[in-house]
């Protein structure tokens, strides 16, 4: 149960092939991720995880090109067309813009002790909610709108397994009135079997689906797969990996995500830098 007790400040960069299906062309686009990730416990029952994001997106946009049309990045990485759901008249895929992303929090409440499982293994679950933050420095960095829902975590972690899932999802309830509506789902499953003591195989890559488009342009479901392991620097314990994902269903007529590779790293910290939070 580790890694969800432990403080943590982690660095995530996705390089995501995009397709155009409409005019068969292709792009790249790269995400910065920042993650700091630390637990509160409220009482002897129960913890409050908290988890904080911020984004430094680079899109295959030129901001200046598209300022008439509502373009932006949605929670999960994904670029989201216009509130009608057509594209411009324009090849979406012609410049870049590259600045700060929206910044979003998650709190789940999770009880202190796991679940013991026969065999060894624990059961980690949490719930609470999600708040998204328009800080993007670009129209096209992000939505335009605060953001806020239901969140939801299991996990199982094995002798040799760790499976589960985190889900979360954005509604807009304020914000820019002639940006487009916000309603999406990010689910971040995963699946990693252990090697060692401190390596593993397994991927997380995350399922986006956005409600405001039509049933063939709305999710993107990818699979799969990628080595990390631990090491010691110093005192501190760091986590390193990469993963490769396919997207074995993506959007028909607006771009998508096709292949993404990604690349983290994650020191422990030490719990002395949070005892304010404790």
């Amino acid at each position: 149960m580790e890694a969800y007790q432990l403080p943590e400040l982690g660095t995530q960069f996705d390089m995501t092939r995009l397709e155009n299906p409409t005019i068969g062309r292709e792009a790249s686009q790269a995400v910065y991720m920042g993650i700091a990730q630390f637990p509160k416990k409220l009482n002897t029952e129960w913890n409050l995880i908290n988890r904080v994001i911020w984004t430094v997106p680079s899109v295959p946009l030129d901001q200046g090109k598209i300022d008439d049309y509502d373009i932006s990045l949605g929670p999960g990485g994904g670029l989201l067309p216009p509130g009608s759901g057509l594209l411009p008249p324009i090849d979406l895929f012609d410049g870049r813009t590259t600045g700060l992303g929206d910044m979003f929090y998650v709190g789940l409440f999770s009880p202190s002790k796991p679940i013991d499982v026969e065999g060894g293994g624990k059961i980690v679950w949490g719930a609470g909610f999600d708040i998204g933050l328009p800080t993007a420095s670009e129209d096209i960095l992000g939505t335009g709108k605060w953001t806020g829902g239901p969140s939801l975590l299991g996990v199982y972690l094995g002798p040799k397994w760790k499976v589960g899932a985190l889900a979360t999802q954005y509604w807009d309830f304020a914000g820019d009135d002639d940006r487009g509506s916000i309603n999406m789902t990010n689910l971040q499953y995963f699946i990693f079997y252990s090697i060692d003591d401190v390596s593993s195989i397994g991927a997380a890559p995350n399922i986006i689906c956005n409600w405001e488009q039509t049933n063939d342009n709305r999710c993107t479901v990818p699979i799969g797969i990628g080595y990390n392991t631990t090491v010691q620097m110093g005192k501190v314990p760091v986590r390193m990996g990469i993963e490769v994902h396919y997207s074995v269903v993506q959007p028909d007529d607006i771009p998508g995500s096709a292949w993404n590779v990604r690349v983290f790293f994650i020191p422990g910290v030490p719990s002395a830098l949070f005892d304010w939070m404790q």
